[in-house]
């Protein structure tokens, strides 16, 4: 009768006065015609249909009215899992960054350490071609000296040979 009449979008709310069998029954508030409709085909079953139809019908199983145990366990459950998924997917996305913090800053320091080196040596390069330039100023004044006074002062061959290789830089 239920699923010729389409009667089968029922959810059980109560428990039935019957004693042939221990079921519920709910009728929807915007079908008020439907309590009686149920209550006259209830009264016109006979004893061994009443016996038989929760075994055929599930709308008439007392285990449908309100939250079940298991429900909210599932839930729980299926909330519980993908929380510690998301939270094992945060911790492993947080280990790899740590791993790329870790190697970018041992890249900097490494870039650091050889920057600092550079530098030194620029300023060693600094420090070599300023004393050159300090030593030669007064050398290029001997060899001038001496240049000039192996072209005027009258010397001997030996002492003019020596003037010349010291003009030279030898």
């Amino acid at each position: 009768m239920f699923d010729k009449k389409c009667y089968g979008n029922l959810q059980v709310a109560a428990p039935t006065p019957l004693d042939a069998f221990k079921g519920a029954m709910a009728v929807r508030n915007d079908w008020p015609e439907l309590a009686s409709i149920i209550s006259k085909s209830l009264k016109q079953m006979t004893p061994d249909e009443h016996c038989k139809y929760p075994k055929q019908v599930d709308l008439l199983s007392s285990n449908k009215h309100g939250l079940r145990t298991i429900d909210i366990v599932k839930w729980v459950m299926l909330i519980t899992s993908v929380a510690g998924i998301v939270l094992v997917f945060i911790v492993l996305c947080n280990r790899s960054l740590q791993r790329l913090v870790h190697k970018k800053t041992e890249e900097l320091r490494r870039s650091q350490r050889q920057i600092v080196h550079t530098e030194k040596l620029a300023a060693v390069g600094r420090l070599s071609a300023s004393m050159a330039h300090e030593f030669n100023n007064p050398m290029q004044a001997i060899q001038a000296i001496i240049d000039g006074i192996a072209r005027r002062a009258p010397l001997e061959e030996e002492d003019r040979n020596l003037a010349r290789s010291a003009v030279k830089g030898v």
